[in-house]
């Protein structure tokens, strides 16, 4: 009997029951049916087997793996938490071939990748690398993956919530409205228009440029400053004007939008200097990591973060204390 054909034999004993034959393709004898039906058994167990497992976390809490999708993983790996693969490293280890992270979790040291010698890949929810040490994976000859693009659209909505929150006084307001504290609300209390007023974005890549359309919307004057300049006709589409300088763009805006990646380069992008270029009343949007910006506030400039650092993923909205 070859191996494929368990599948379709196990179908027709199970559609004929224990009769002469299983079905008119494969006569067998009554005697033989319960044979078929243990090696159909073996079959799958030894499929089950076959599938490798995935290394995770945790499942469930603020930063564990949401077990609604627990189903979809489960089609793929055996899922394996840390938890149980630390209390029996030696026999989990072998079938280790896969580690997904969630929320920059499990933390990939070298202790770990030395645990597990048949690791394979390492897939990293999110478009950030930041959190792995790439040079160490690679000489492990493990794969890493991330899921660039995925949340462009939720990001970039999320940068105009910030923005549209720090203009109108949205958080403050909320704040006071509900604090026992409070016996009065100054109804005179003035907020910023977005409309009309000027935005710069800084970096313009597939995030940048979909807040550049959102904001189109509200007929803003749109500056971006990006190490690639945009083509003429992407500029047009949603009236961008091009900075050759950060300087330049931190000087005009009313808003200014931080949407870069995290590197040595623009570790500290925005620091004291670049703070005193800025408008007095000027707003400062932070969606990259937090990183980004040195903590050091100027004057009263308004600062909103969208904070995705390691070990910090809330949305903070600061007055920000003088020099």
């Amino acid at each position: 009997m070859r191996r494929a054909e368990i599948p379709t034999l196990a179908f027709d004993a199970l559609h004929n029951g224990c009769s002469g034959c299983i079905s008119p393709a494969h006569p067998l004898p009554h005697c033989e049916v319960r044979g078929v039906l243990n090696n159909v058994i073996t079959y799958f167990v030894a499929i089950m087997e076959e599938r490798p497992y995935a290394l995770m976390s945790h499942s469930g809490g603020s930063k564990g793996f949401p077990q609604k999708f627990e189903t979809i993983v489960k089609e793929h790996f055996h899922i394996l938490y840390l938890e149980e693969f630390t209390s029996n490293k030696n026999a989990y280890a072998p079938k280790v071939k896969a580690l997904l992270m969630w929320w920059h979790l499990p933390v990939v040291d070298k202790e770990l990748l030395d645990s597990l010698p048949n690791l394979k890949v390492i897939a990293s929810s999110g478009a950030g690398v930041d959190h792995l040490d790439l040079k160490l994976i690679t000489n492990y000859g493990i794969i890493v993956t991330n899921t660039p693009h995925l949340g462009d659209d939720a990001t970039a909505d999320t940068g105009m919530a910030l923005m549209l929150s720090s203009a109108k006084n949205i958080v403050e307001g909320n704040r006071i409205s509900h604090s026992p504290d409070t016996t009065y609300f100054d109804f005179n209390r003035e907020g910023d228009d977005i409309t009309e007023a000027t935005l710069g974005i800084i970096g313009m890549g597939s995030i940048g440029y979909s807040i550049a359309q959102r904001a189109k919307g509200f007929r803003m004057r749109i500056l971006y400053h990006n190490r690639k300049r945009r083509t003429v006709e992407e500029e047009v589409a949603v009236g961008a004007e091009y900075c050759s300088t950060m300087t330049d763009l931190l000087r005009q805006s009313d808003f200014v939008m931080i949407v870069v990646t995290l590197n040595s380069d623009t570790h500290n992008l925005i620091g004291r200097e670049e703070l005193k270029l800025m408008k007095p009343t000027a707003h400062l949007i932070n969606i990259s990591r937090v990183k980004m910006v040195y903590r050091v506030y100027v004057n009263e400039k308004k600062l909103y973060f969208l904070n995705l650092p390691n070990g910090c993923n809330e949305t903070k909205s600061e007055k920000c204390k003088g020099v």
